[in-house]
C-alpha cells in the first residue's frame, strides 16, 4: 500500500486505506495492521469514527507502537483508542531498542491468540447494520483478554 505524501499526520486515513486493502483478503485470513507512530493525527479525510467502523467491518485488528509518548498521554492517545476498539494492543516506547522489542512482542501476541465464535440471536430492525457491543470476562486473574469493542450485525 502506498499513500501520496502529505504535510500532515493522517493516521485515520492510513488505517482506513489499510482496512480497504485488507478487506480484499480471503474471509478466513487474519487481518492485522502494525502501526509505528507518534500518534499525531490531523488533516485526515476520514474521522476516527469512520475509520474505526471500517476496521471493525473488515475485521482488522490494530497493534501499535507509540513513539515518545510520556504517561499519561500514552493512555489517551488515538493509538490506544484504535487498539482498544479493534482488539489489538499498544506498546509505548522511547528508543530504537524498545521499538524492536515491541515489534517482537506484538508479532508474538498476534500469533498466539484464540479465536472465539459467536452467532447472535438478535434481529436487526431496519435497513442498516446494528452495532453490537462485546463483553468478555475471564475467571483467572493472570490472563489478559484482547477483544474488539463490538461488531456490526447486518439484516
Amino acid at each position: 500500500m502506498t499513500s501520496p505524501p502529505k504535510v500532515t499526520n493522517v493516521l485515520n486515513d492510513a488505517l482506513f486505506e489499510a482496512a480497504s486493502d485488507l478487506a480484499k483478503r480471503e474471509h478466513n485470513r487474519r487481518k492485522i495492521v502494525l502501526v509505528i507512530s507518534d500518534g499525531q493525527n490531523n488533516g485526515n479525510d476520514h474521522s476516527f469514527d469512520e475509520t474505526a467502523r471500517s476496521l471493525l467491518q473488515t475485521g482488522v485488528q490494530v497493534y501499535a507502537v507509540g513513539l515518545d509518548q510520556p504517561f499519561p498521554y500514552s493512555k489517551t492517545s488515538v493509538l490506544d483508542d484504535f487498539v482498544k476498539t479493534t482488539g489489538g494492543d499498544a506498546y509505548f516506547v522511547n528508543s530504537i531498542q524498545s521499538i524492536e522489542k515491541s515489534y517482537a512482542s506484538a508479532t508474538e501476541e498476534a500469533r498466539n491468540q484464540y479465536v472465539l465464535g459467536y452467532v447472535s440471536n438478535n434481529e436487526v430492525v431496519g435497513p442498516g447494520p446494528v452495532f453490537r457491543d462485546i463483553q468478555v470476562t475471564i475467571a483467572r486473574n493472570n490472563l489478559k483478554t484482547l477483544h474488539r469493542k463490538g461488531y456490526y450485525q447486518y439484516p
